[in-house]
């Protein structure tokens, strides 16, 4: 299927949605054409690629192998490494960023945001830390770049080149809820940490 239509992605994740829901007994992370398998045990590991190519034959799809990787402790999935017991980030995107030059003119400043876009989310309170810098790209302000704006760039680039580690939950440890109301809606999110005082609020 070529995918440069538009719908490509979409129908090929559908398809691979399909593909996945035959597999009830395998842990199985399926984005487009990325698969994940999670076993406990390497002989659980193996009974699991043998249902994995078993479907994948009756589906008549390939996998590349030299794009293949088996029995890892560790292993790379859509820009983040996956770990026993974490998820961290790829340091090889995020020392990328540390190398951006200062942005010289708007069209500049808004690559910078379209870069760290994928990691913002990991960030505390990023839209507040980006705020100044965000206000640059409004339609009525003047283009100023200034030693404050470029305190706000290094203090931008040293948080998403060491964002916070997203770790597994721990079912022994006691959730908290935090809630936040408004006029027409209820958001809330769950944390796990140590103890109130670990407590680190995420942006989303």
């Amino acid at each position: 299927m070529p995918f440069g239509l538009l719908n490509a992605p979409a129908t090929f994740q559908r398809f691979m949605d399909q593909f996945r829901n035959g597999l009830t007994s395998v842990n199985i992370l399926v984005y487009l054409d990325d698969i994940v398998l999670l076993s406990e045990t390497f002989e659980q590991h193996i009974e699991d690629l043998r249902m994995v190519f078993d479907r994948l034959k009756k589906f008549k799809l390939c996998a590349n192998r030299e794009k293949c990787k088996f029995v890892c402790s560790r292993v790379k999935y859509i820009g983040l490494w996956i770990t026993p017991k974490r998820i961290e980030v790829d340091q090889d995107k995020t020392a990328a960023i540390q190398n951006i030059p200062s942005p010289r003119n708007l069209k500049q400043l808004q690559s910078f945001f379209q870069t760290c876009s994928w990691y913002r989310k990991s960030i505390p309170n990023f839209s507040d830390i980006a705020r100044l810098l965000s206000n640059l790209t409004k339609k009525s302000t003047a283009w100023k770049w200034s030693e404050i704006e470029q305190q706000v760039l290094q203090t931008l680039k040293q948080c998403l080149i060491t964002p916070p580690i997203l770790r597994q939950v721990d079912p022994k440890k006691p959730f908290i809820i935090r809630t936040d109301a408004n006029s027409y809606a209820l958001d809330t999110v769950l944390l796990q940490g140590e103890s109130p005082a670990d407590e680190q609020p995420v942006d989303f």
